[in-house]
């Protein structure tokens, strides 16, 4: 006969319609909503060290450029001339040959802090031509943009950061930029977060976790639109020897800081189902060729797994929705409560009308 403590059921609680993961109109909301009026996870300072160094990429489709201009200072544009709409830089990366930027198609020229400052044939008022500057804030070397006019204040959230990457021992002034990796899966945005925001996938679907963490004792603690992951290490392996800070940041980053190695994963949606994944690795000092051999021999190898599992559920969900078949999923709340705590943030920011 079960006891009174064996006999309690694990509480339940229902996932996100299916039609989120595929339907154009959520995507469009969630856009909207999350990618475009609420902080979201960009780059790192560490990725432009220099004056007049810069990098572009997309939020959601939407192009930026991150850059130093000549007074050292860090700049975040929209990477869209005010002509008609093309792109200003085009390499992922680079170092500016002058100090100014200049549209490819007309010519256009605007100054390094996003100015107007010249066009052929013409004069125009620098003011209503400048480039669209996009709001920003730096936390511990990462920088964060929102496109909103009058963005809602980061303050609180960035102290319970630091103060989180202060308990967790995590000095990113300690590390150096390595290098990027970028990979692309058919899933919904959503679909890698979830997996992020638990391990109770990790026993059987990354096994060789099993090795180096006490898993059965793995938690989330969610905080104020972030989660730190805590778990006992077991033993001493690439990574280090100390318990390391695993951060989920909403809506759209990953934080894994380890002794030897940190990295931020963006997420970043190109589609409602096509995910682009942005890994960004720096590392200090004792991180030597061996580790980085097996470091990154180990990226590799989950991040296959969890594409792998992640294209399975997509598919599924596409084909296997409906009111008689799947209307949704069930969460474990004692091993997904992170999970939870993310559709909720998505259910309150970005309902579908």
């Amino acid at each position: 006969m079960l006891d009174h403590q064996e006999s309690i059921q694990t509480p339940l609680a229902p996932s996100l319609p299916p039609s989120w993961y595929y339907s154009e109109e959520q995507y469009k909301a969630e856009k909207e909503n999350i990618f475009k009026k609420d902080w979201v996870f960009l780059c790192h300072t560490g990725q432009i060290p220099e004056r007049l160094n810069y990098i572009t990429c997309d939020i959601a489709g939407i192009p930026v450029a991150v850059l130093r201009d000549e007074q050292d200072q860090i700049q975040v544009l929209l990477n869209i001339c005010r002509h008609r709409g093309a792109l200003l830089l085009t390499e992922k990366s680079g170092k500016l040959a002058k100090p100014m930027l200049m549209c490819q198609y007309h010519g256009w020229c605007y100054h390094t802090d996003g100015g107007f400052k010249q066009a052929p044939f013409m004069s125009a008022n620098a003011e209503l031509l400048s480039l669209k500057k996009v709001n920003w804030v730096e936390v511990n070397g990462m920088i964060f943009v929102n496109f909103s006019a009058e963005p809602q204040s980061f303050a609180a959230r960035k102290m319970q950061m630091l103060q989180e990457m202060d308990a967790g021992g995590f000095r990113a002034e300690k590390y150096q930029y390595h290098s990027q990796i970028t990979r692309t899966g058919w899933f919904n945005w959503k679909t890698w977060v979830e997996g992020f925001q638990e391990c109770y996938h990790c026993p059987t679907i990354h096994t060789g976790f099993n090795k180096d963490f006490h898993l059965s004792q793995y938690k989330v603690h969610n905080k104020d639109h972030f989660s730190v992951h805590t778990c006992p290490r077991k033993v001493k392996s690439a990574t280090g020897s100390f318990e390391g800070l695993w951060m989920w940041i909403f809506p759209n980053c990953g934080l894994p800081c380890y002794e030897k190695v940190y990295y931020s994963l963006r997420v970043n949606p190109k589609s409602p189902t096509q995910t682009e994944l942005i890994y960004t690795f720096f590392t200090n000092e004792l991180f030597t060729t061996e580790d980085e051999n097996t470091f990154f021999e180990f990226i590799r190898k989950i991040t296959d797994e969890d594409i792998a599992i992640c294209e399975q559920v997509q598919k599924n969900i596409e084909e296997g929705t409906g009111a008689d078949l799947y209307e949704h999923g069930y969460l474990n709340l004692d091993r997904e409560n992170g999970v939870h705590y993310f559709h909720e943030l998505v259910r309150m920011k970005s309902a579908c009308v």
